[in-house]
């Protein structure tokens, strides 16, 4: 993740990409507000990189802060485009948590929504993972 943190992130002018977010963690507004987990950061964290191990062509780049901070790769089948995906797992108070994460295409304008799809699944299977 060197250069890159979802924190103070500004959204590229661009469609093909995705933001979900706290409001104020990132430069932009999201595209959409995380879950709120009953469970530590670190917990969720690991179970985040136990789901996305079980994605299609997905590859752990980086982590950082004891994996609190991960960054992804996911190709696409036919064309082998890689997008990038960046997570932080944010500690709230009573041992409860959240989530920031941004993905994004590496080329190209448009992404037909594949950005958007990919996260609204792994957060639904990160919930289930819990």
């Amino acid at each position: 993740m060197a250069g890159l943190s979802v924190k103070g992130l500004t959204l590229k002018c661009t469609p093909n990409q995705y933001l979900v977010a706290p409001a104020g963690y990132a430069a932009s507004d999201p595209h959409d507000q995380p879950p709120r987990f009953d469970k530590p950061a670190g917990e969720v964290a690991a179970a985040w990189k136990r789901f996305v191990s079980t994605q299609p062509r997905t590859t752990l780049v980086a982590e950082r802060e004891g994996g609190l901070k991960q960054h992804h790769t996911q190709t696409s089948f036919l064309f082998r485009f890689v997008d990038d995906i960046y997570s932080e797992f944010i500690p709230l108070e009573d041992n409860q948590s959240t989530v920031a994460i941004y993905s994004a295409s590496r080329v190209g304008y448009g992404d037909l929504g594949a950005n958007a799809k990919r996260i609204k699944s792994w957060l639904a299977g990160l919930k289930s993972a819990l």
